[in-house]
């Protein structure tokens, strides 16, 4: 999660950026601390982040397609499609049971999607064995889109 944040503070607009200074100053840090921080808290507590402050209204994402191979140590992701649409980023959750509930502890992975086209990623150093996994994308407005149905990986 931090990763993915530390990633995005230079690809917000100066507007955007902007909105972090009156919470960053009460908390006597900077607008880019303060942005990780908010985000990586709400996302501890199983909601999506924020691009600004106050949280602006917004749309859900859109969809994109995602397709998920097992291979040697390995969990291939793809994620694709032909419109840039209302997508931020995408939280990849992995367990080891069929049919579980997603929480921000399961959570393995948190990609950008701000994309058009596709987009691969690989869940590595996995032991050989059956990996579960959802999917849920989020926009820039803190929305969450549907969680997606679960995929299932067989690694070598």
């Amino acid at each position: 999660m931090f990763g993915f944040l530390a990633k995005q503070w230079s690809t917000i607009t100066a507007p955007d950026a902007a909105t972090w200074e009156p919470s960053a100053i009460a908390r006597r840090t900077t607008p880019e601390n303060e942005f990780r921080r908010t985000n990586l808290t709400r996302m501890t507590e199983g909601l999506a982040p924020t691009k600004r402050l106050p949280i602006a209204a917004g749309a859900n994402p859109t969809a994109a397609i995602w397709t998920l191979s097992g291979a040697f140590h390995h969990a291939h992701h793809g994620f694709s499609s032909p419109l840039l649409g209302n997508r931020w980023g995408v939280l990849i959750y992995r367990s080891l049971t069929s049919g579980f509930t997603v929480s921000p502890t399961l959570i393995v992975a948190v990609y950008d999607l701000q994309f058009t086209g596709g987009k691969t990623f690989d869940d590595i150093g996995l032991t050989p064995g059956t990996y579960f996994y959802r999917a849920r994308l989020f926009s820039d407005a803190a929305k969450f889109g549907t969680l997606l149905a679960q995929k299932t990986a067989v690694v070598t």
